[in-house]
């Protein structure tokens, strides 16, 4: 506990909870994302909320409003555990993807997930620390993980034996969605919905639906 309330560490929205993972069973990995971020939690006295105010869906999500706990005499407040420059106080990387040797137990990667260079209040390079994320992956057969998740605006693949970047996309919003693959005659598509995310990009939010495709054989240059 602080004086302004409990730190969580990691958050209410941490750790893999929001976003799930993929299971490759020929490898026997999990891939998931990893939150971390830590969370201030305060619980005011509910007079302090106004019973008659409107519905808010920000109410008692993070950096939003209270929200009154019904049944008890509290109201529940969220924040980011923010330092005086806006940034999480815990060390980066703030988001990883991370996949899970599940016969061993162990963790056989853990790499950062996002970078910065859309968040910061001043120009910077893409720094690879992490960014809020929501959304889970997917695998293909050909060995990647494909995952939006993150507040950069960016689609990316990965080599699941490895975790090495080895593509990445920006689209026009944050794709907080799972992403989707289909084949159709013979051509493979990557789909995700890029339309932000009410908590992690409030003031960006959109309705795009985004589709990527190599070339066939036929077709190619």
């Amino acid at each position: 506990p602080s004086m302004d309330g409990w730190i969580m560490y990691p958050g209410t929205a941490g750790a893999m909870n929001w976003g799930g993972g993929a299971f490759d069973p020929k490898r026997n990995l999990l891939i998931t994302p990893l939150s971390r971020v830590g969370m201030v939690l305060q619980l005011l006295p509910k007079e302090e909320v106004d019973p008659d105010a409107g519905f808010d869906p920000q109410r008692g999500a993070p950096m939003g409003p209270p929200a009154i706990i019904q049944g008890t005499d509290y109201a529940l407040k969220q924040k980011i555990f923010l330092g005086p420059l806006m940034v999480p106080c815990t060390p980066p990387p703030w988001s990883t993807l991370v996949a899970v040797d599940l016969a061993a137990g162990e963790i056989k990667w853990d790499v950062p997930l996002g970078t910065i260079d859309k968040l910061a209040p001043i120009p910077l390079p893409a720094i690879r620390w992490g960014t809020p994320s929501q959304g889970g992956p997917i695998i293909t057969a050909s060995g990647l993980a494909f995952i939006g998740a993150t507040a950069d605006s960016r689609l990316r693949a990965f080599d699941i034996d490895t975790g090495e970047e080895v593509w990445t996309e920006e689209v026009p919003r944050s794709s907080h969605a799972t992403p989707m693959t289909y084949e159709i005659d013979g051509t493979q598509y990557v789909v995700i919905a890029s339309g932000g995310h009410m908590f992690v990009t409030p003031n960006d939010i959109d309705d795009y639906l985004v589709a990527y495709a190599l070339p066939r054989a036929d077709e190619a240059e």
